[in-house]
């Protein structure tokens, strides 16, 4: 097996875009060449890391940045939110599962219910954003549609 022909599709340019052309090699000889460009690219990738440490390091003037704070409008904004969905809803824009989807992510967006007198982290957004996706991975057609786009690698509209 070790000496065996590599199939030259492994070596498409479509689904390998670093390999230029299809190759007649063995197993060892390919496993070579994925190993070299492996040790290639985590170069790169080391020296970047080294770039961004001594840059951080000769920075003695450096400063965690502060978290981010928000004023999101709530159901004031959702209001209209929710208008645009039932009009792209009526020219069967999106459809039914699209709708309940969308209006999850108004709701996240808007800053769920506040005001934009509250002050809200970035840590209550992410509590919004998690109780959202929680909520619509629990639907049968969330799930229909994360299947079919694993299946596919394409989005399905239901």
């Amino acid at each position: 097996m070790w000496f065996s022909k590599v199939p030259g599709y492994l070596f498409d340019k479509q689904r390998t875009p670093y390999l230029t052309e299809a190759k007649n090699l063995t197993l060892a000889q390919s496993q070579y060449e994925l190993v070299a460009y492996g040790i290639f690219v985590a170069s790169l990738y080391g020296i970047i890391a080294l770039a961004a440490t001594l840059t951080f390091l000769d920075n003695n003037n450096f400063k965690a940045p502060e978290e981010s704070t928000f004023n999101l409008p709530g159901k004031a904004v959702r209001v209209e939110m929710h208008k645009i969905l039932e009009k792209l809803y009526n020219d069967k824009i999106i459809l039914d599962h699209g709708v309940k989807v969308a209006k999850e992510l108004a709701y996240v967006l808007s800053g769920g219910d506040t005001t934009t007198d509250k002050v809200l982290s970035e840590d209550d957004l992410f509590k919004l954003e998690l109780d959202s996706f929680m909520k619509l991975i629990e639907m049968k057609k969330t799930q229909e549609r994360i299947k079919h786009t694993l299946a596919t690698g394409k989005p399905l509209v239901n």
